[in-house]
């Protein structure tokens, strides 16, 4: 199965992201600090993070607008770095940290705006 084949592509995500193993990808079976559960159970981040880039893979020339709302911060870092560029849009209506974020306020587009300071950031995210 193709989508088989690229969540076993993806299994150091669920290690990073949930600390989770796929135990048996035919039976959509994971290993959770919390113990065996189903792929359904795993974090939004984790699921929203595989699906950008599932679509961005399998359907690289058309356009996305994926909501960010339920990422954490982790995630959300991985989605920025891997997607600059990308034709690809998040939608998030909440403030995030992102370690670069001081030295690369260009990389960014928020609201429309691309900040050129933290001042600048703050103000746009609190409108």
């Amino acid at each position: 199965m193709e989508d088989d084949t690229f969540l076993l592509s993806k299994e150091e995500l669920f290690d990073k992201i949930d600390r989770a193993k796929i135990l048996n990808i035919d039976k959509s079976k994971i290993e959770t600090p919390h113990g065996a559960t189903d792929l359904e159970d795993i974090s939004t981040g984790l699921k929203t993070l595989l699906n950008v880039l599932h679509k961005v893979q399998r359907f690289p020339d058309k356009k996305f607008c994926i909501n960010l709302d339920e990422c954490g911060n982790e995630v959300l870092s991985i989605i920025f770095d891997s997607y600059e560029g990308a034709n690809v849009s998040f939608y998030l209506s909440r403030p995030f940290y992102i370690s670069d974020f001081n030295e690369n306020y260009g990389r960014y587009i928020i609201n429309g705006i691309i900040p050129s300071n933290k001042t600048q950031v703050l103000s746009i995210m609190q409108h």
